[in-house]
C-alpha cells in the first residue's frame, strides 16, 4: 500500500501485470481510495507510532490540522490503559505499547 495527501493506493501484487501496466505507461494501481480526515488522522498516528520517538502533536495538527473529538478519545483511552506516553506534546508507545503495537494500531483504527 502507498500513500500520498489523501489517496490510500495498491499496486497490483502480480510482477507480469505490474511490467504491462509501466509498458503502457499506466501506473500499477489496483485499488485506489480517498481517505475523509478521520480515517487519515488516525492511521497517520498508527503509523507514526510504530517510529521509537513517536510523533510530535505540534507538528502533526500543522499539517492534518485539529485532532477531531473521537481520535483525541482514542488517544486518550490508550494513554490511561498504558499503551502510549505523552510528554508535553509528544506521544510515543510505552514498553508495554511497544510489545503490543499491532493492539494499539487496531484501537486507533477500528471503525466504531
Amino acid at each position: 500500500h502507498s500513500y500520498y495527501g489523501n489517496t490510500r493506493w495498491q499496486n497490483t501484487p502480480s510482477i507480469a501485470g505490474y511490467c504491462q501496466s509501466w509498458e503502457k505507461s499506466t501506473p500499477p494501481i489496483c485499488y485506489q481510495e480517498s481517505l475523509p480526515l478521520k480515517e487519515r488522522q488516525k492511521e497517520l498516528l498508527a503509523l507514526g507510532l510504530r517510529l521509537l520517538k513517536g510523533i510530535c502533536l505540534t507538528t502533526f495538527t500543522k499539517r492534518e490540522g485539529t485532532l477531531l473529538p473521537e481520535v483525541t478519545e482514542r488517544l486518550f483511552s490508550l494513554e490511561q490503559e498504558g499503551w502510549i506516553v505523552r510528554r508535553q506534546n509528544q506521544i510515543f508507545l510505552s514498553a508495554q505499547g511497544i510489545e503490543w503495537y499491532d493492539h494499539v494500531a487496531a484501537t486507533l483504527i477500528e471503525h466504531p
